[in-house]
């Protein structure tokens, strides 16, 4: 359903940023979709998220966090929906622990980052926006993407909450990614440090 549902909005896309004279932010703003998509919901036209299918993202997330074992771990997530997600299926899978957030809808910043820096809270789920800046996160040293977005000076600033000096421990960065969608071409231009314009180049040419 997830699929279906991508391929139909990529179609409608490319035929409406290629046959309109737009700003590149505003086809990035239309490629949003495809990142909302991505990750297992759309925002429908009232503004609230909807559930498209069973995210294969959620799933995996799972099969990560049982394999890292005991070890306290930092989730970034880009949307609200996401992190909101996140946290729901974290408290159903370890009812036992503690999960602090970072984002706009946390009610106590300095709480949340005492409580994961003591290890009160296992789970750190943030918005790079929020946590990426001046944050020592040493205390983990697994980091997992559960989505990216272009900005490559958030992206270096979030990598580096758990590499800093002192991180005694290899630092392990876990991207989830869907296989043949927006987030393999946002994770290329992270890495390559290109612009996010070739993401718009390459769904127009």
């Amino acid at each position: 359903k997830q699929r279906k549902a991508y391929r139909e909005m990529k179609t409608q896309l490319i035929t409406e940023i290629a046959g309109e004279d737009i700003t590149a932010s505003v086809a990035l703003a239309k490629l949003c979709k495809l990142r909302e998509l991505s990750s297992g919901f759309a925002i429908d036209e009232n503004g609230n998220a909807q559930d498209v299918g069973e995210s294969p993202k959620i799933t995996e997330l799972k099969a990560v966090l049982e394999e890292a074992g005991n070890q306290p771990v930092i989730i970034w997530g880009h949307f609200h929906w996401e992190i909101i997600k996140i946290c729901h299926e974290l408290s159903q899978w370890y009812p036992n622990e503690k999960i602090a957030t970072l984002y706009g809808g946390t009610v106590d910043r300095n709480e949340s980052i005492r409580a994961f820096q003591n290890g009160e809270a296992r789970f750190l789920v943030a918005h790079p926006y929020s946590g990426g800046h001046g944050l020592n996160l040493q205390n983990a040293s697994l980091q997992i993407f559960f989505s990216l977005d272009y900005s490559s000076e958030y992206y270096i600033q979030s990598r580096g909450r758990t590499h800093r000096p002192g991180q005694t421990q290899k630092c392990t960065y876990i991207h989830l990614l869907c296989e043949g969608t927006i987030d393999q071409d946002i994770l290329d231009i992270l890495r390559k440090k290109k612009t996010a314009a070739d993401v718009i180049l390459k769904f127009t040419s």
